[in-house]
């Protein structure tokens, strides 16, 4: 039988290119900004060109994150550090070859998944009510409403060839919300699930088959292939378009990438004010006016060595945060520092708590986990907080498109350079795992990893809960009143296989009050003051998140962005299971 699931449509313009960042005209631009011709007037009678020409080079060295908006009439632009560090080589990079390119995708409203046009045969709910086939229909139910993509959720998809890479992406633009939906022959007895691509068919497999069930207990009218196939649009009769870029990459384990402790993390923040060699990326969901000061001398010290330092306001930031930071900048400014503070000025929908920075050229790292870089202390002894740091070139390339993109839509961020900048360094980033050939394949290196959005985790948590074989482990700073379903089969699973080992580890205050005692799983499920943490640990797999993995669903329009990492490996797990064994 066929069961329809709704999906909205989106057309993506992009562009791929090849070559590296600019020409002789904008390496003179560079020189002559340098020298102090900051304005668009003094650039035009230096070089005696057309404004056109001048404000488009402009724009290019914008956009390499070379240039930035000055602060008046007189002074216009201003040369960033990584501006600086260009004119500092010797030998000029050839010309960029951009490549227009535009695809649809789908993004299907029952789990998040976003997927090539290509990958599936789809309908459209006009033509169906056309045909009077709209009232036999069987189809799931909407549980997402987000009608928005950003660059950070399709990069990954957008076919490119070897040696080519993503250069710019957008706009994305919505063409059909709820008005198309993909057709899908599912047969319960069997399981059989056709015209789904893998990845979006592990997704919807438990919902499809319980409507096929449902429709055949019911046994009303519903159409057939036979009926619908002459309207169906989509992969019929030609090849399905390929994801352009993998999502796993091998990686050697090493035991310091996971941080434990406040200490831990604290220490490591310093570290970063006072080893980052350009750029530092701050994503805090509560930004505290009194930790600023504590880090104060360190954010000095970074900007006076040249780093340009980014504050993303997350969704719980005060206006005395943006105050507190507009203080620190407009301080050190007064000094003369080299480095610039960029800050949201209206707080981003974010719970991402992450930090990038650079080492050297080329060479970026990154933590990302559930403490709040900036948040207030709690002052409990002995908290513990996982977050995990990462240095593959494509999981950071992906991590910086992400923060372009949450930069860029945050409401009172749109003509800023920041989320340039960052897209650059994603572009550069991608030159070192695109051009080249695989120098390790994943029998190698037992340990893998990749990232994942806010759309994937909650079907990551069904898909992993029930996948496990031998443990389970969840922990979370904050969880619905309503335990998931993908929870209540627990117990009985602890209950049937002896070797399977399970727990929830809950944050909690004292006299917070919860409804999970009285519930079935109150054995399994315990509460601590001690831990701020989000992950889940499935077998030999391992999540760790910015935000809950067990917080009420989100319907609303503008969902709150959140991020993670996967690393699939005998020895991260192991590591955490002892560590969180008591």
């Amino acid at each position: 039988m066929i069961v329809l699931v709704p999906v909205t449509r989106f057309r993506i313009k992009y562009e791929l290119a090849e070559g590296l960042p600019y020409s002789n005209l904008e390496r003179l631009l560079l020189e002559a900004v340098n020298e102090d011709f900051t304005s668009l007037e003094g650039l035009v009678s230096n070089f005696k060109l057309h404004p056109r020409l001048i404000v488009q080079s402009l724009i290019t060295l914008t956009q390499a994150g070379w240039l930035a908006l000055g602060k008046s009439s007189e002074q216009q632009f201003v040369l960033t550090s990584a501006g600086r560090k260009a004119l500092e080589k010797e030998d000029l990079p050839e010309w960029r070859e951009i490549i227009p390119r535009m695809i649809y995708v789908l993004l299907d409203c029952v789990t998040g998944t976003v997927i090539l046009e290509g990958q599936v045969q789809y309908v459209s709910k006009w033509l169906l009510q056309q045909k009077n086939l709209w009232d036999k229909k069987a189809c799931l139910r909407t549980e997402i409403f987000d009608g928005k993509l950003d660059e950070s959720e399709v990069y990954h998809l957008l076919p490119r060839k070897q040696g080519q890479r993503l250069h710019w992406v957008g706009p994305i633009e919505m063409v059909g919300k709820f008005s198309h939906y993909l057709v899908v022959e599912v047969n319960p007895n069997s399981g059989r699930i056709l015209n789904l691509p893998p990845r979006l068919e592990r997704n919807l497999r438990l919902p499809l088959i319980d409507k096929a069930f449902e429709l055949q207990e019911r046994a009303g009218e519903v159409f057939e292939k036979a009926d619908i196939e002459p309207f169906m649009r989509g992969s019929r009769g030609r090849k399905a378009t390929q994801e352009g870029q993998q999502r796993d990459w091998p990686i050697q384990w090493d035991p310091q990438n996971l941080l434990f402790t406040e200490e831990q993390h604290i220490t490591l923040l310093k570290h970063v004010f006072n080893h980052a060699d350009s750029i530092i990326y701050i994503a805090s969901t509560f930004i505290d006016v009194q930790k600023l000061e504590q880090m104060k001398p360190f954010i000095t010290n970074a900007l006076e060595r040249g780093v340009d330092i980014h504050f993303l306001r997350g969704h719980k930031c005060t206006k005395e945060s943006l105050q507190g930071i507009k203080k620190i900048a407009y301080d050190t400014s007064q000094k003369g520092t080299k480095g610039n503070i960029s800050v949201n000025s209206i707080i981003s929908p974010s719970d991402i708590r992450m930090i990038l920075w650079d080492l050297g050229e080329e060479h970026f790292q990154a933590v990302i986990g559930a403490y709040d870089w900036f948040g207030r202390p709690l002052e409990i002894e002995g908290l513990k907080s996982v977050g995990i740091k990462v240095e593959h070139p494509a999981i950071i390339s992906a991590l910086s498109r992400c923060a372009a993109s949450i930069w860029e839509n945050s409401p009172s961020e749109k003509f800023s350079s920041v989320h340039h900048r960052w897209n650059e360094i994603a572009f550069m980033l991608e030159k070192y795992f695109s051009d080249a050939e695989p120098e390790h394949q994943f029998d190698e290196y037992e340990t893998s990893i990749r990232i994942v959005f806010n759309r994937e985790i909650p079907i990551l948590l069904n898909e992993w809960v029930a996948s496990a074989q031998s443990q389970l482990l969840i922990i979370t700073d904050d969880m619905c009143q309503k335990i998931p379903n993908c929870l209540l089969s627990l117990k009985k699973r602890m209950n049937t296989y002896n070797s399977f080992e399970g727990k929830i580890i809950c944050r909690r205050d004292i006299d917070e009050e919860f409804s999970h005692e009285e519930s079935e799983l109150k054995d399994f499920i315990a509460y601590t003051s001690e831990i701020i943490a989000n992950m889940i640990v499935s077998d030999l797999s391992v999540c760790i998140t910015s935000s809950s993995l067990l917080a009420p669903p989100q319907r609303e329009e503008k969902a709150i962005r959140n991020v993670g990492i996967i690393v699939e490996g005998s020895a991260p797990v192991e590591q955490i299971i002892n560590y969180f064994g008591e």
